[in-house]
This record gives C-alpha cells, structure tokens and sequence, in this order.
C-alpha cells in the first residue's frame, strides 16, 4: 500500500470522527487501525463516566461481548492441532448429559456445527431476560437445565442461526477438552501470548477502576441510567470477554495468515472459510460466517472480524 495515501486516509479518518462524534449522541467512542501490526490511529472521545465525567482514554477497558466467539473458536482449533478434539466430533461426546435430551436431534450436532452457527440451537434461550438485566446470566447448571428444555430451532446444517447457547456450550467443551477452566485456558494460550494486558475472558473487580460505564437510550427526559457491570457466568464463551481498541488490533493481527501466531496457518484458513451465508447481499456489502469469524464483503474488499453488542457497550472489529 502506498505511505502517502495511507497517511492521507488516517488523517482524514480522524477529522471525519471528530465531526460525527459531535454530531452523534454517544458518551464516548474508541478507535483503533493498525496497519501491519504498527498502530497508525488510536483515539479516545467523550466520557468513560457521565456522572463523574471522567475523560475517555484509549487505555479504557469495554466489553466486547460476542467477539469472545472469536476467542472461543480459536481455542478450538488449537485444541484440534493439539489433538485433544476434532470439530466434526459430537458434543454430546464431551457433554454426556446432552444425551438425555427429548429432541434427539441434539444428537448429532457437531462442534463445527455450533462454531458456525449451523446446529439450529436456540439463541438465548426460551427465557432471556438476563440481557434486560432482569436476572443473572446463567451458570453452568442452570444453563445446562435451560438448554434440556429447549429444542433446536430448525435441523443442523440447514442454514445459520446465530446462537449464544451454542458458544456457551462450546466453552463447557473447552473446559473438558483442556482440563481447565474456560477463562484460565483462554486466557494462558491466547491473551498472554500476545501480551493482552487489558484483555480477558470476564468481568471482575480488578478492572473496576478501568472499565468504562456503559448507559442506556436516552428516557423522554433525555436522560440515561448507567448499567452495572455484569459477570456473564457460563456464557463467558459467547459473550464475557473486555478488551480495548489497541488489543484487538493485536488481536486480530495474529488471525492474519502468515502471522505465525496462535494457530498455524492452515487453522487460519479453516476458521475464515464461508461456512454459512449471515446476510442476503446487497449491492455493496454482503455477509458470511465461518468458524467464530464474520466475514464481510464492501465492494471488493474481504474483511475478517466480529461485532459485539452487551449492555451499553457497542463494539466493532
């Protein structure tokens, strides 16, 4: 790529953010392009803290919600390379009490199958109203209850339906596949090898100083109520990790074939193929799912990442 036009489009991309974000009714925004692994644009606008008013900074923590998929399906894959799983194996293999289920179907889901979207396992289960905050995100038995009542949606491999019950699962896989916990093995062989200080796989009080405070819409008053930080439970593999801007440009750096980080190449590929089709194209855009990754089509240009929607944090790779 040519130096000069790049320089020219980040320097246009900042005067382009500082125009929308006064225009847009947003506490705060982060943004982050690395190009090559050498960070070209990181900027902070607004607050991390209405009330306290607190001045947002790159160095502040969001949660990053379903991005964890991509931090699940990359344990994954390292798991097959260490042979201690195939994606084509059964879960019900790794989770024994899936076989007790009334919809026998359950039977032969796949772990590849959960990892793209492809099962057919219900989203959030028959009751979600831990997305409202209404109660705490499940634990493990819990979830394990919730998801013996609900029968898949429609019959696996028909076409993508988008589940956090299925990489919620997945992480119990991971758990009995590594013989550690889910957080400990994500956070051993992915955060720590590319030196992730800001990242990890859920909430806890050690980054209580440096998390931003996420808030509602505004009320007919124009008002918003900040929203508490949340520990997510078993559901930390489709939707508990934080990050920031910086490192998961670090992150998703290491995705990139030929990085020679995380997986080997061949995994890499494997992860960014097309499993199903996520959204009819249009003119422009169109949008596909592989294993853990959406994959994203403007025009010509083939992007690689993922989205993130948690109560009052909205992210984007």
């Amino acid at each position: 790529m040519n130096k000069q036009a790049l320089d020219h489009s980040v320097d246009f991309i900042k005067s382009w953010l500082k125009f929308r974000f006064e225009r847009e009714e947003v506490p705060g925004l982060v943004v982050a392009i690395s190009y090559k692994g050498k960070l070209l644009l990181n900027e902070a606008y607004g607050f991390a803290d209405l009330e306290k008013k607190t001045k947002l900074t790159t160095d502040h923590i969001f949660r990053i919600a379903s991005h964890s998929k991509t931090f699940t399906a990359t344990a994954l894959m390292q798991l097959q390379d260490q042979c201690k799983l195939r994606l084509d194996d059964y879960i019900a293999d790794y989770l024994p009490w899936l076989r007790q289920h009334k919809d026998r179907r359950w039977l032969k889901v796949t772990l590849r199958q959960l990892m793209s979207h492809g099962a057919g396992v219900i989203r959030d289960g028959i009751d979600s109203d831990y997305w409202q905050l209404e109660r705490p995100f499940p634990n493990e038995d819990e979830l394990r209850k919730e998801i013996l009542e609900a029968e898949l949606v429609i019959d696996g491999n028909t076409k993508l339906k988008y589940s956090n019950y299925g990489y919620s699962l997945l992480g119990m896989v991971i758990k009995e596949a590594s013989g550690s916990t889910y957080n400990d093995y994500v956070t051993k062989y992915i955060v720590e090898p590319l030196g992730l200080k800001l990242t990890g796989p859920e909430y806890t009080d050690s980054i209580i100083d440096k998390i931003v405070t996420g808030y509602t819409r505004r009320d007919v008053d124009k008002a918003r109520l900040p929203i508490a930080n949340i520990d997510t439970q078993a559901m930390a593999s489709a939707t508990g990790f934080y990050s920031t801007a910086q490192e998961m440009c670090t992150y998703f750096a290491a995705h990139a074939v030929g990085a020679d980080k995380l997986l080997d190449d061949e995994s890499k590929k494997e992860m960014q193929r097309v499993h199903f089709r996520a959204k009819v194209p249009s003119k422009d855009n169109a949008e596909d799912y592989g294993l853990g990754l959406e994959i994203e089509y403007l025009k010509k240009r083939k992007t690689i990442g993922h989205g993130g929607g948690f109560p009052g944090h909205s992210t984007k790779s």
